[in-house]
């Protein structure tokens, strides 16, 4: 993820819940706060978020953007 980092985490709060509109082969999406841990500097970041679940397998998609500075 990063090459020059060795000590990269990404942490979310638990899902408590299962959001509505998930159900077999359709896609949803929404956000999530995440933190990122790089060098042990935390930094809260909104992840854009697609799932779908197909069959006993759930697909998940999570993208940020973010200034490396």
């Amino acid at each position: 993820m990063f090459p020059r980092q060795p000590i990269t985490t990404v942490t979310f709060a638990p899902i408590t819940a299962v959001p509505d509109g998930l159900s077999e082969g359709r896609e949803i999406s929404t956000n999530v706060i995440g933190r990122v841990n790089v060098n042990g500097k935390d930094k809260d970041l909104e992840f854009r978020i697609q799932a779908r679940l197909d069959g006993d397998t759930l697909h998940v998609l999570g993208v940020t953007d973010f200034v490396w500075a």
